[in-house]
C-alpha cells in the first residue's frame, strides 16, 4: 500500500512537473550495449516519466515520429553518422554514456547465451552456438561480431560534450549522475529530488536485493562490477580481443597500451 502511494506521490510530482520541461531542448542519450542503458533510463523515467520517449530496439522512436523540444529521447544506440542523419529539433542537447569494451563484451557474452533475445550486433545463430561452445569457445566467436559496436563507440570519440563513464557512476552515482541530471540537463526540479532518485535506482533496488557483484548469470543485471574481464578475457581470447579491440581500448581512455 505504501509503495503504491509513493508511486501516485511520484507520479503526481512529475505531471506538475512537466509543463516546466515542454520547451526544453531535446535529450538523447547516447550509448552502446551493455553500458548501463536500462540503469539511467530508469533514472530518467523516475525524474520525468511524462516526457520520456518509450525506445525499441529498431529505433522507430526516433525514425517514425518528429522528434520535439520537450522530450527525452533514452537509449540511443546510434554512431555518430546515424545520430547526425535524424532528422533533429531545433534545440537539442546529448549526454554519451560508455563502458570499459572489455566489461561490456563479456556482458553481451552472457546476455546472449542465457537471457537476451538474438541481438546485440551479433551474427545470426550465435545463440544457438554459445549454448553449447565452451566459455572460450564462446568468447573467441563473439569478438569479431561486436565490430559494429567498437565502430559505434569509435565514431564519438572527441565529441565535445565527452564521455559519462560507466565505471565513474558505479564508483559515486550520487556525484556523477546528479550534476549530469541537475546542472547539465536541467532535467531534476532540484539536487534533492536527483539524489533520491539515484539512489533508488541502484543496483541492490534493481535486482530486489542482490547486491552489486554478486553474480546472477541469467538475469539481464548480471554482475554490475568494473574490471570483471580479467575473469574471462584471458590467453587466446586476449590475444585475439587486444588485436582487434586493443587500439580502442588506448583511444577510450581505458589503457595507455596493449600490455594489459
Amino acid at each position: 500500500m505504501l509503495d503504491r502511494l509513493r508511486i501516485a506521490r511520484a507520479q503526481r510530482a512529475q505531471a506538475k512537473h512537466a509543463p516546466r520541461l515542454a520547451d526544453h531542448p531535446a535529450v538523447f542519450h547516447i550509448t552502446h550495449h551493455k553500458a548501463g542503458s536500462q540503469w539511467i533510463l530508469a533514472i530518467l523515467r523516475r525524474l520525468v516519466r511524462p516526457i520520456v520517449v518509450n525506445p525499441d530496439w529498431e529505433h522507430r522512436f526516433l525514425h517514425e515520429q518528429e522528434l520535439t523540444v520537450g522530450k527525452v529521447y533514452p537509449t540511443v544506440y546510434m554512431s555518430r553518422p546515424e545520430f547526425e542523419a535524424l532528422d533533429l529539433p531545433e534545440r537539442w542537447m546529448r549526454f554519451i554514456v560508455i563502458r570499459d569494451f572489455r566489461d561490456a563484451f563479456v556482458s553481451a557474452y552472457w546476455s546472449l547465451k542465457l537471457s537476451h533475445p538474438e541481438g546485440l550486433g551479433a551474427g545470426e545463430g550465435t545463440r544457438e552456438f554459445l549454448k553449447y561452445a565452451s566459455l572460450h569457445e564462446g568468447l573467441l566467436r563473439l569478438i569479431p561480431d561486436w565490430q559494429s559496436e567498437a565502430d559505434l563507440i569509435s565514431s564519438w570519440i572527441g565529441a565535445e560534450e565527452g564521455f559519462v563513464r560507466y565505471e565513474d557512476m558505479i564508483a559515486d552515482d550520487v556525484g556523477v549522475l546528479v550534476p549530469l541530471m541537475c546542472d547539465r540537463l536541467g532535467l531534476a526540479r532540484s539536487p534533492e529530488q536527483a539524489h533520491r532518485v539515484v539512489e533508488s535506482a541502484r543496483f541492490d533496488a534493481m535486482t530486489k536485493g542482490r547486491p552489486r557483484g554478486a553474480e546472477d548469470v541469467t538475469a539481464h543485471h548480471r554482475k554490475g562490477v568494473p574490471g570483471d574481464w580479467r575473469n574471462y578475457i584471458v590467453g587466446p581470447v586476449a590475444d585475439a580481443f587486444k588485436e582487434r579491440y586493443g587500439q580502442l581500448l588506448i583511444d577510450t581512455g581505458y589503457e595507455s597500451g596493449l600490455d594489459w
